[in-house]
């Protein structure tokens, strides 16, 4: 059986770096959950934000691309250890900013849960760049 180039091409999960995030290192973190994390605030607004504070290089203006983000949601439902995991070469800058948009003013979340107790859990989402705006759909996984 083949894969799909487009299967292969996904982004995957990265080490934690900042394991502060996390509201018990030792216990570890969950990648799917039986009820996933879920946003407070409409993701709208997040990338409305996102419009507004990010500066594209002039060469960048009329991108058409994806960026994936990755992050910890911890049991209390607070975002950190935001990492790129899928970015073009020529719109680092761009994600290196969004990174740090979303470190300084982050998406609060309802935190997942598994078993009927609220868990640490990973997520991704995907960040749309269409000509100088922004939509963030996820989590996509």
């Amino acid at each position: 059986m083949a894969f799909s180039s487009s299967l292969m091409a996904q982004p995957s999960f990265r080490p934690l770096i900042d394991s502060s995030a996390a509201c018990n290192p030792s216990r570890g973190h969950f990648f799917i959950v039986e009820e996933m994390p879920s946003p407070i605030r409409p993701l709208d607004e997040t990338a409305k934000r996102l419009t507004q504070n990010v500066r594209f290089a002039d060469k960048d203006q009329d991108a058409d691309k994806q960026i994936y983000v990755q992050c910890l949601v911890n049991c209390k439902g607070d975002a950190g250890d935001y990492q790129l995991t899928k970015c073009s070469d020529d719109l680092f800058d761009v994600g290196s900013q969004i990174i740090d948009i979303l470190r300084n003013d982050g998406i609060k979340w309802n935190p997942g849960k598994q078993r009927g107790r609220t868990v640490d859990v990973f997520i991704i989402f995907e960040i749309s760049v269409r000509k100088g705006k922004f939509e963030i759909i996820g989590p996509v996984y």
